[in-house]
């Protein structure tokens, strides 16, 4: 088996940090065994830069070791990004630009444009779905996904959702729903959340026209890399 590891775009939530990316890399046992790896990635930053945001957020979690800090490291790096960008560093920041080469590594070979891209994923909302072959609605429209060429992942319980991916038309996707609701399954939504594509493969949602993958919650957050409001609003869940 593999460590997780996801990669975000950190102008997505405050675009001061411009082409800067930040490589989490769990542990097998995170979050009992300490700290997830940080990596912060970049082609105009320079490397002492880098570096010197990457020694400030460890320095800030180190309390959280041995707890889930996905979420706090997020907030680290948005709400600090200013002083982070400017305040003095002990290195040389004209140094050149700190190298792709864990991307490389990680990518074996993929273009990093490709591994980097977001994909408009389909969050579809049922009041619940529940797991086994005594309910029959559930199987119906898991049966009609597969049939449709839909890939995707579920997420069964109360309120359960469907996530459709890889969707080159939007009608697909409201065409499914309709299906849905003559199995005697009513849909709410979908709402369309940005997620990262390595993100996507993290979960093991696949390509089009495969299973849907099945996902819980934890999982889910993690997708979307620990923004409680998008969990929130992927769920249908009251802030």
């Amino acid at each position: 088996s593999k460590e997780l590891s996801l990669t975000l775009k950190l102008s997505y939530f405050n675009f001061t940090w411009g082409d800067a990316l930040l490589n989490v890399i769990f542990p097998f046992a995170y979050p009992d065994c300490g700290l997830p790896h940080f990596n912060l990635l970049s082609q105009k930053l320079p490397a002492a830069r880098l570096e010197y945001c990457i020694r400030e957020l460890e320095r800030y979690l180190q309390p959280f070791s041995g707890h889930c800090c996905l979420s706090s490291a997020f907030e680290f790096m948005v709400d600090n990004v200013e002083s982070l960008l400017s305040s003095a560093t002990t290195d040389d920041d004209s140094r050149e630009p700190a190298s792709q080469s864990l991307l490389d590594k990680e990518g074996e070979g993929r273009n990093e444009n490709q591994q980097h891209e977001q994909e408009a994923v389909s969050f579809i909302r049922f009041n619940h779905l529940l797991k086994g072959p005594e309910h029959k609605k559930e199987k119906a429209i898991l049966d009609a996904a597969k049939k449709d060429g839909l890939s995707g992942a579920i997420i069964w319980g109360t309120p359960g959702v469907i996530l459709i991916s890889n969707v080159d038309d939007e009608e697909d996707v409201q065409e499914y729903m309709r299906t849905c609701k003559t199995i005697g399954k009513r849909p709410d939504g979908p709402i369309v959340i940005h997620v990262m594509k390595e993100a996507l493969e993290g979960a093991g949602v696949g390509k089009r026209g495969s299973k849907l993958a099945e996902i819980d919650t934890a999982g889910l957050r993690t997708m979307l890399g620990g923004d409680e409001g998008l969990l929130r609003e992927a769920l249908g869940v009251a802030n």
